[in-house]
């Protein structure tokens, strides 16, 4: 008898579950940044570099993101340990505008003609009127720059991708 007790609360729990089911994901449409691209004047050479990120209006839902999003975005942990030593900060300085500070690049380009880093924007359920099953969603840009000897871009890809949170 207690073992059908315990089967019968398994299959309430398991069947209530189901009913209630996954909602569908509404807010991974589109994306958060058209055309990010870093800024002409990028001196990597300076004291404290800074990288300044812009952007046209997102597109689909991400074109809904309010400036407040932005607000939330940090260097992912995908970033190479080394890097995020170099960053000192992430600020959500105008609208469609990040600036990437680092402490100073001099010594990495001395043995390193690109750099690698990540920024993470925060799951969207929290700024616009959208959900999706399973935990928090991540969305990501990657950003590799390519530099001369002198310390000049010559080279840049930008890229967003979404790491969908698990169920």
């Amino acid at each position: 008898m207690r073992i059908h007790s315990v089967l019968a609360v398994g299959f309430l729990t398991l069947g209530l579950g189901c009913s209630d089911g996954p909602g569908e994901d509404n807010c991974n449409d589109g994306d958060a940044m058209s055309a990010p691209m870093v800024a002409q004047d990028f001196d990597a050479t300076a004291t404290a570099p800074m990288l300044t990120v812009t952007w046209s209006p997102g597109t689909g839902r991400g074109a809904e993101l309010p400036p407040l999003y932005f607000d939330q975005v940090m260097v992912a942990l995908e970033t190479d340990a080394v890097v995020r030593g170099l960053i000192s900060g992430v600020t959500h300085t105008a609208e469609r505008e990040i600036v990437v500070t680092f402490n100073d690049l001099t010594s990495f380009l001395m043995s390193q003609s690109e750099l690698k880093l990540t920024l993470e924007l925060p799951d969207r359920r929290q700024f616009i009127d959208c959900e999706h099953p399973g935990m928090a969603d991540r969305y990501l840009l990657d950003v590799q720059l390519s530099f001369d000897s002198s310390g000049a871009v010559t080279d840049q890809e930008l890229t967003q991708r979404t790491q969908l949170g698990a169920i």
